[in-house]
């Protein structure tokens, strides 16, 4: 679809709170350690990668207390670095991988209403203009801590769901190149090292 600028002069824009529940995420009275026979992952900061858009690495598992039913994650639901100087946001897409998991407070959870796609609420809130409204609102404080008001007052435009469902595929396209870039220059890197060294051992 091509999006031309009378089309994107027309979206509307509505506050985040209108389109999407914001919980918070489960908070533990102490630090989280892994648990035998733990049945609940927990997601942290610390599992994200360095981009703070996706996990990374495999969460610490804990026993499911009754207190964690309602924070369980459902797929599709966006987790939002609220606390940090990293406050972008990405979509919980691997319920087969972690069937059972809670984000920690770190992170509020958005369920996002039936006409918004997921996929394009994280993308758009991780873009600029999000992130100036994010910084703006917290210059003069000693410490990053986005408050569930400032989120739910941020502006997003929502364009048509077909727009979205494009503008969030391509999102994902472009994170897989870069992600398959990076990859291909690591491989590279220890190709030539490993020429270079071999040429001194023959």
């Amino acid at each position: 679809m091509n999006l031309k600028k009378s089309n994107i002069d027309t979206i509307p824009k509505y506050k985040l709170g209108d389109i999407a529940e914001i919980r918070t995420g489960f908070a533990f009275r102490k630090k989280v350690e892994p648990e035998e026979d733990g049945e609940i992952y927990v997601i942290q900061m610390k599992n994200l990668d360095k981009n703070y858009t996706s996990i990374a690495e495999v969460p610490h598992k804990v026993k499911l207390d009754n207190k964690m039913e309602k924070h369980l994650l459902k797929e599709g639901e966006i987790l939002f670095v609220a606390k940090g100087t990293n406050n972008f946001a990405f979509v919980f897409d691997k319920p087969n991988t972690y069937k059972k998991a809670l984000a920690s407070s770190t992170f509020f959870v958005l369920h996002t209403k039936s006409d918004v796609v997921p996929e394009y609420l994280s993308w758009y809130i991780n873009q600029q203009t999000a992130q100036r409204y994010f910084n703006k609102t917290l210059e003069g404080t000693s410490q990053r801590n986005i408050t569930r008001k400032t989120l739910s007052l941020l502006e997003v435009k929502v364009p048509s769901m077909e727009q979205q469902k494009l503008i969030a595929e391509l999102s994902v396209l472009s994170r897989r190149e870069k992600d398959v870039l990076s990859l291909l220059r690591k491989k590279r890197e220890m190709l030539i090292q490993t020429t270079l060294f071999n040429s001194i051992n023959f």
